[in-house]
């Protein structure tokens, strides 16, 4: 499997799997709905999340990808739930 996307705090709206001329997206749909259009720090914040955009952008060549959008919506959740800033400062302490 290849590297997963580190979010779009990271990405910055660049779509990290679609390196190819086989799919031609400039901004990534998620970092344009959110961030561009409804000015939220992320797809947590946004009262449809999840929605469909967000099922749909997914890496084609992960096997695990339903699993990994599971994990991520757990995640983001606990984000809304205690701020950016501790759930960075989670984050940080489970990679140790």
């Amino acid at each position: 499997m290849g590297e997963m996307c580190k979010g779009c705090g990271a990405e910055r709206g660049e779509i990290f799997w679609t390196k190819s001329d086989e799919i031609s997206l400039d901004v990534c749909p998620l970092w344009k709905c959110c961030v561009d259009e409804k000015q939220l720090e992320h797809c947590g914040l946004c009262s449809e999340f999840p929605c469909k955009t967000y099922f749909d952008m997914k890496d084609p060549e992960d096997p695990e990808a339903d699993l990994h959008k599971k994990q991520n919506i757990e995640s983001l959740r606990r984000c809304v739930e205690i701020g950016t800033e501790k759930w960075l400062e989670e984050m940080e302490a489970c990679r140790k």
